[in-house]
């Protein structure tokens, strides 16, 4: 009987341990996607601001006579794309 009774509390305590460790497991990688979520969007609008600058880098070369209306719409449809 002693021995059933250990085997009960061994086996309780080895739940417990292994239940804690899923549970951790499971809010890490919620964690981790709520991490890769915000840091795809971190770089999307990173993305975005430097292709802004880029067009309006372009758009002023466009007016200073450096680029013709093909080349700025060329570059434009390159970045957009």
């Amino acid at each position: 009987m002693e021995g059933f009774i250990v085997a009960v509390i061994v086996i309780g305590f080895v739940a417990l341990f292994f239940g804690g460790a899923f549970i951790k497991n499971r809010e890490f990688n919620k964690d981790k996607e709520e991490y890769d979520k915000r840091e795809a969007q971190r770089f999307a609008e990173q993305t975005a601001i430097k292709n802004l600058e880029k067009l309006e880098r372009l758009a002023k070369l466009r007016e200073q006579g450096h680029l013709t209306e093909e080349e700025f719409e060329a570059q434009k449809r390159k970045l957009l794309n």
